[in-house]
């Protein structure tokens, strides 16, 4: 499931999941763009607001497995 669907399904904006997680909307936009890799620790808060696993993000899969294409990496 991508990290878009993922959110409109619970209802929560972009910005109220960063808030949420503690980091900035633009983080949450870059990454439903797939413009940047998220640190595992913002991995982490995201998916503790989403009451989802990382392994059911599709955004997120490839960077709690290391097979990811080279994104810029974030920190949030």
């Amino acid at each position: 499931m991508k990290l878009g669907e993922a959110r409109r399904d619970r209802l929560i904006t972009q910005r109220e999941l960063a808030t949420r997680a503690g980091v900035s909307a633009g983080t949450i936009t870059r990454i439903e763009r797939g413009n940047v890799a998220p640190s595992l620790e913002t991995i982490r808060k995201i998916c503790d607001v989403l009451g989802m696993q990382p392994r059911e993000i599709d955004e997120f899969r490839d960077v709690i497995t290391g097979t990811g294409t080279e994104l810029a990496p974030i920190t949030a």
